[in-house]
């Protein structure tokens, strides 16, 4: 697990370091950066998924039936191309 930062003040200390390392980074590096913090988004959005359907699930709000049309739903509007 990431270490949290928890103090608001903390947190913006360390935006302004992150920010200026960016700032510094050359040009032929900013695409490497920039798929590393979409990295971090991912993993985030992950957890965020990852809880809301463990809770789902603890409220049986999740059947085979639903889950199974929300798959085909998915599929229908995105279907695979390859």
């Amino acid at each position: 697990m990431p270490e949290m930062v928890e103090d608001e003040a903390e947190a913006q200390k360390l935006r302004k370091v992150l920010h200026e390392k960016i700032d510094r980074l050359p040009a032929s590096t900013l695409p490497a950066a920039e798929r590393f913090l979409l990295q971090v988004e991912t993993e985030q959005l992950r957890r965020e998924l990852d809880c809301a359907f463990d809770q789902d699930h603890v409220q049986s709000k999740l059947s085979p039936q639903k889950v199974s049309h929300a798959i085909a739903l998915h599929r229908a509007r995105h279907p695979y191309r390859g």
